[in-house]
């Protein structure tokens, strides 16, 4: 009797073990781990993991994606499942990876590049086990980039001499619906400015990199010379750029501007010295508010009555003016000061509402 009940104690307590498992979320990125933006990601996504005891498996599809496809159906089977999945919607591949998921009733989160709609309705309607989308207007991300990136030549005198600022754009993989709704606000800009501006061309890039933003810069300055504003769809291409307006002798910042989107942590430094004219962002952290979201939800906690099923954030812009005061508080990028229990509805409750504001973030601390 004894030897029995000795082993009904081990049981209880495996079973127990078992029931206190950390969560795991799988995150299934569309480039790979070397991007500055997926880096900045990462690391945001960790700190606020960490202070919830959530472990995040990190699979990266290299801009492959039937190699998504297999990541998905991996994490999502054998004898230790994810708990939770956090997507994007690369090459319209969304609607794939929502129906394979739904196969395993698994709760699921699109970020960075939104769902289409038309295809794939809104969450919790065709595909029950995708529960939220984080967003942002990406329009009117890319309207304010071109906006800023206009008024600062204008400032600058950066003129041709038919007297318009000659502008290209430097964006993301053509089929992504993240470049196509950046590069519809971009255009809106330059109409508004028509009597301004004399927009020359569009130029994509596959990986949003980088080395493909200065590569494509100074193949395109050969065609425009009169270029003097550069629009780019993204800080990594960003970074490419200003590296190319140095190599052809030119001032980045004086004789050319250019700007970017995700605040990465390098952009962030060229705007301080005036070598960008801004970075919008944001987007960086919605990794880290969906891991909260998840742990909520996988708590018990539904965030429908608060957030609805679109948690929109509102893209927020460091220039020169604002950029130092980012700097001072979050620019050794060491996330682990924020206590993010405080932003759980779970481990936090008297939280009335979710608040993922940069105001709020800085509040917090």
């Amino acid at each position: 009797m004894r030897k029995i009940g000795v082993t009904i104690i081990f049981l209880i307590f495996i079973l127990s073990m078992g029931m206190a498992k950390d969560k795991s979320i799988g995150v299934f990125v569309s480039l790979n781990e070397e991007h500055a933006f997926w880096k900045s990601v990462r690391s945001f996504m960790e700190a606020v993991a960490s202070d919830l005891k959530i472990n995040l498996r990190w699979d990266y599809a290299d801009n492959n994606q039937i190699k998504a496809s297999n990541d998905i159906e991996k994490e999502t089977s054998g004898a230790n499942p994810i708990d939770a999945a956090l997507i994007v919607n690369f090459k319209q591949q969304g609607e794939s990876f929502f129906t394979a998921l739904d196969k395993k009733k698994m709760p699921t989160i699109i970020h960075v590049v939104g769902a289409d709609h038309n295809v794939s309705g809104k969450p919790r309607e065709k595909h029950k086990s995708w529960i939220a989308e984080i967003v942002v207007d990406e329009e009117k991300v890319g309207y304010e980039l071109a906006k800023r990136l206009i008024n600062d030549a204008e400032k600058k005198g950066l003129k041709s001499s038919d007297g318009k600022i000659h502008i290209i754009a430097i964006s993301g993989l053509v089929s992504d619906l993240l470049s196509q709704q950046r590069e519809t606000g971009m255009l809106k800009a330059i109409n508004e400015k028509s009597n301004l501006v004399k927009f020359e061309q569009i130029v994509s890039t596959v990986d949003w990199s980088t080395r493909e933003g200065h590569d494509k810069f100074i193949h395109v300055i050969e065609r425009y010379p009169s270029i003097s504003v550069v629009w780019c769809a993204n800080d990594d291409i960003a970074l490419g750029v200003v590296k190319g307006i140095r190599e052809i002798g030119k001032l980045p910042g004086k004789d050319i501007v250019t700007g970017g989107i995700d605040w990465v942590p390098e952009a962030l430094q060229l705007v301080k010295k005036g070598e960008m004219v801004c970075s919008i962002g944001g987007l960086s952290w919605h990794g880290g508010w969906a891991t909260i979201l998840f742990y909520d939800y996988l708590n018990g906690k539904d965030f429908i009555n608060d957030t609805t099923v679109t948690v929109e954030t509102q893209p927020e812009v460091l220039s020169q003016e604002n950029v130092d005061t980012f700097l001072k508080v979050f620019g050794d990028g060491n996330w682990e000061k924020v206590d993010f229990k405080k932003f759980s509805k779970t481990l936090n409750p008297k939280l009335k509402k979710y608040d993922f504001s940069l105001k709020n973030l800085m509040n917090s601390l």
